[in-house]
């Protein structure tokens, strides 16, 4: 029989080393990431246990007590209202399943939404939403169709693999041509590209993101809070930067 665990806090190395043991893994489920959250979220991680207590599944989400600091004063106040009644757990390329065997990853999937179920009651969640691992093609009909009989939607959405092995040159040669032309016309505009590495760096960036929002309606009053969490997760090596400027 299978069964799960659900903590709010692990060892950073233990949690990562198994999702080294996956093809499937990405920095959004590593444990960095996940703790390195702002005030308003909590990091949630729920292990998969099978009859002989080998780990068989990891699964990193985070709880949201507020929503989006992008959002337009006139929609906080909307999820404001919402957030009264409930939580809201988000995750990011996961479940991530330590087996390609269609049986045992089913028993997964049951299992995890057992933990998810469990999560919801102790936590007030009103909302549960994840993306599946991009990279994981056994993601199947039978695998999304478990959670839709537990009443969970299906929604379908692209996302863009690179393979980093490859050189410029064949990278290159795969660009879309509308992506191309951007790229040269940046060029003839003198844009450049500069990555991030100094804490000024990050303020200056946050300054532009609050004159941007102003132009599109958007709320930036908590710029400074996410300035922080930007820095600390350069620091952990969990993310890069890149800021495209005309001088």
């Amino acid at each position: 029989m299978y069964k799960f665990k659900i903590t709010y806090d692990v060892n950073e190395e233990e949690w990562d080393s198994y999702l080294k043991n996956s093809p499937n893994s990405s920095f959004f489920q590593s444990a960095n990431f996940l703790q390195i959250q702002n005030k308003n979220k909590i990091p949630v991680f729920i292990h998969i246990f099978d009859q002989y207590d080998k780990i068989k599944c990891q699964l990193g989400l985070a709880i949201t007590k507020t929503y989006s600091p992008y959002s337009t004063r006139k929609l906080n106040r909307f999820t404001e209202l919402i957030s009264k009644f409930g939580n809201r757990a988000t995750w990011v390329s996961g479940p991530i399943i330590f087996s390609n065997n269609d049986e045992i990853r089913m028993k997964v999937i049951q299992t995890l939404i057992l933990a998810l179920e469990e999560l919801a009651v102790k936590n007030k969640l009103v909302i549960i939403d994840g993306y599946t691992p991009p990279t994981d093609l056994l993601v199947n009909k039978k695998y999304l169709n478990e959670f839709k009989i537990n009443g969970y939607n299906n929604e379908n959405f692209t996302t863009f693999v690179l393979d980093i092995n490859k050189s410029l040159e064949e990278i290159w040669v795969n660009v879309a041509k509308k992506a191309k032309n951007d790229v040269t016309r940046a060029r003839r505009r003198n844009v450049t590209i500069k990555e991030m590495k100094n804490y000024e760096d990050f303020v200056d960036f946050r300054k532009l993101m609050k004159i941007w929002g102003k132009t599109k309606g958007i709320d930036n009053s908590k710029q400074n809070e996410l300035i922080e969490k930007d820095w600390k997760l350069y620091q952990k090596g969990v993310h890069h930067f890149f800021l495209a400027f005309q001088e």
